[in-house]
């Protein structure tokens, strides 16, 4: 009897998915607006869109001012049916409402030529798992403090036979050039609200 009991606690814990908190201890939810904020204001806000070399603003960045917390921000997971957002779950992350850009708001890796950096931009493709949209899913994964960090990692849900990298998402530049979401070895260390 007691080796049912502990069968049954140890499956139980195995199929429950940890997920994210925001700020007031809420579990993030699909399709719900939520501010991603810096856990330390002492450079800039939350994450908005800024230009760099081109008319339109289409590279994901932050916010000049601690006071500002972005756009905000929907999470979809690779799993339709998910009603919250869990630790290490492929999503798509896009902006809420119209840019000034003519392209879709869902975030995408893209080098940039020039630098070699990959930069987080927007123009990405929502949904459609497989190797056409790997540069558009991201992981939130748990950092230190009780904080997390955005990663660009796609699992085997979005493509089985896809061979891919976990990296770091992080800022680069500064407050002249600007403050660029991008692959980097230090992570920025974040936080959710809800808008």
């Amino acid at each position: 009897m007691k080796l049912i009991i502990f069968t049954f606690i140890l499956s139980f814990v195995l199929s429950t998915k940890a997920v994210i908190l925001d700020i007031d201890g809420n579990e993030l939810k699909p399709n719900t607006e939520y501010y991603i904020l810096p856990s330390a204001t002492v450079y800039g806000g939350g994450l908005t869109l800024g230009n760099k070399n081109s008319s339109c603003a289409e590279n994901v960045a932050e916010a000049n001012s601690p006071t500002e917390n972005g756009l905000p921000v929907n999470f979809t997971t690779v799993n339709p049916n998910s009603t919250t957002i869990a630790l290490n779950e492929s999503i798509n992350i896009a902006f809420s409402g119209p840019t000034t850009c003519n392209s879709s708001t869902v975030w995408t890796l893209v080098s940039d030529t020039d630098t070699g950096k990959r930069f987080v931009k927007i123009g990405g493709v929502l949904g459609n798992p497989g190797n056409d949209t790997l540069a558009n899913w991201f992981k939130i994964q748990k950092y230190m403090n009780g904080l997390y960090k955005l990663v660009y990692c796609p699992s085997y849900t979005v493509c089985e036979t896809c061979k891919t990298s976990c990296e770091n998402l992080g800022i680069v530049g500064d407050d002249d050039e600007g403050r660029w979401l991008a692959i980097t070895d230090v992570p920025f260390a974040v936080c959710f609200t809800k808008a």
